[in-house]
């Protein structure tokens, strides 16, 4: 019987994790919060597509995209997600771009990358803010954040994405 229960309460503590992180995602799978800031705006599918892909001067980006803007007291961020068919290939393109930045392409520079575990993160500045960029499961992040909330917003976003 005490074995039973240890079951019933494991099972219980996984269902209460999962549907935590459910609710603490956005409708678009965006964290509500990251640190001090709130999600304002999220964008998903086809528009965030084009947000990226116009931002980026070309069609660079992969089908499924969301695109989240926080705000808070503090400062802001913009938090961008590509969806990749494998975590192989959302590997691939995140060591491309850090590649292309490291060597000096684009508007940024103090290029760092961060070792942990299998995926790095990697950390640039430029137009006035940090940025971070890593991949989790099939996911590519990138964080643009004021430099201000920059650290608390990177750490809530890794735990929160890389738990899903």
């Amino acid at each position: 019987m005490k074995r039973f229960g240890w079951i019933v309460v494991a099972t219980v503590a996984v269902v209460v994790a999962v549907v935590a992180v459910k609710l603490s995602l956005s409708g678009h799978g965006m964290p509500k919060l990251l640190g001090t800031l709130s999600l304002a705006q999220s964008v998903a599918g086809s528009d965030a597509r084009v947000l990226v892909n116009k931002m980026h001067g070309r069609a660079i980006t992969p089908q499924d995209n969301v695109v989240g803007t926080y705000k808070g007291d503090d400062g802001s961020a913009t938090l961008y997600v590509s969806y990749y068919p494998s975590a192989d290939s959302a590997r691939n393109v995140a060591r491309a771009m850090a590649h292309r930045i490291e060597a000096g392409i684009g508007p940024f520079e103090h290029f760092r990358t961060f070792a942990e575990g299998r995926d790095p993160v990697f950390m640039c500045l430029g137009l006035g803010q940090a940025h971070f960029f890593f991949v989790c499961n099939d996911r590519l992040y990138w964080l643009a954040s004021d430099i201000g909330v920059a650290e608390v917003a990177l750490n809530q976003l890794r735990k929160e994405a890389c738990q899903q």
